[in-house]
């Protein structure tokens, strides 16, 4: 008899407009793919010992194109089962670990490998990441709206009033996107997992456009007897993620705790509404003197909202005291949802 969890992991959802859908045979292969699935048996470090998340044997699919890549392998998309799954070939060594967010649609599972042995574990309905989101569609989508192309026909409305919903359903988009990211790492911190290498590159986006965090690799469970001070400091590995959206505190090797992922955060909200990356053309020694040095930030456009800067400007603050948590963030960004 199959675990609450097993269950859960062969209810699959339809398959996309576009996708693969079933074929002659699908029924056999759809059974396959259940009893495949049913085999899940990687634990998790982190919550109950009696979880278990599916690890699928190589020859059970056939993978597709690299979505991603991290320290620990890539991730790819899995082109022969009958809904949009991805999997990670990993190849890393250490501790196995997962986490799955059965309590947050926005964390997927991450894990690592048992040493030297390379193995793959689904991740749900992943269709490509933030970075190529932010840096491919979104621009072009941006460049559209400017240009007013592609905006749709309406002949009750003007041109201007087309490019102006354009505009507030473009920043809609975006901010129902953020609040995702914010509910995930909510749900992480509240589970006391420092995650410490939020990205453009670790969210990933599902086929229905829901962000996803992922690759765990550097993420860390919080214990009491690391902890250094009631503001929440840990002692922790100094200059641990990327340095482009590291905080202070972590870059110049003092102890951190969770406000570290929300200065990751504030410098990834900036790359989510300039579609652009944060300290743009800057060379390594140039960005530490300019961000840790001068403490200077990436420069807003002024015509973001206030509430839009104010997110950034107090969570990208170099004290992490001043910033906030990401509950009270997602709370401010579903607030400007129009």
């Amino acid at each position: 008899m199959m675990t609450d969890v097993q269950k859960k992991a062969v209810q699959f959802a339809p398959p996309p407009r576009g996708t693969m859908g079933p074929r002659r045979g699908s029924v056999m292969r759809m059974q396959r793919c259940q009893e495949s699935l049913a085999r899940m048996h990687v634990d998790s470090n982190i919550f109950n010992k009696s979880f278990r998340v599916s690890g699928l044997k190589p020859a059970d699919v056939k993978t597709g194109r690299v979505i991603g890549s991290g320290g620990f392998g890539q991730l790819k998309s899995v082109r022969n089962l009958f809904t949009s799954l991805s999997t990670i070939d990993t190849q890393g060594t250490g501790d196995s670990s997962s986490i799955e967010g059965e309590s947050s649609e926005n964390v997927e599972v991450s894990t690592q490998a048992e040493p030297f042995n390379p193995r793959k574990y689904v991740m749900k309905e992943l269709e490509t990441t933030l970075e190529d989101l932010i840096h491919l569609e979104w621009k072009t989508l941006q460049r559209n709206i400017k240009n007013n192309t592609g905006l749709g026909y309406d002949l009750s409305k003007s041109p201007k009033q087309l490019k102006k919903e354009a505009e507030q359903n473009f920043l809609n988009m975006r901010l129902n996107f953020v609040s995702g990211i914010c509910s995930g790492l909510a749900f992480l911190h509240e589970s006391r997992v420092l995650f410490r290498d939020i990205k453009s590159s670790n969210i990933g986006v599902t086929f229905d456009g829901t962000p996803q965090i992922f690759d765990f690799g550097l993420a860390r469970e919080l214990k009491d007897r690391d902890k250094t001070d009631e503001e929440g400091n840990y002692n922790l590995t100094k200059m641990v993620g990327t340095l482009r959206y590291m905080a202070p505190e972590v870059f110049v090797g003092q102890t951190y705790g969770l406000k570290s992922d929300v200065y990751s955060f504030a410098i990834l909200l900036y790359e989510i509404f300039a579609l652009e990356l944060s300290f743009k053309g800057m060379q390594q020694k140039e960005f530490c003197k300019y961000a840790h040095e001068k403490n200077k930030r990436p420069k807003m456009d002024k015509k973001w909202s206030k509430d839009i800067r104010k997110i950034m400007e107090t969570n990208w603050h170099r004290n992490p005291s001043k910033r906030s948590t990401m509950d009270a963030i997602g709370e401010q960004v579903k607030a400007m949802i129009a």
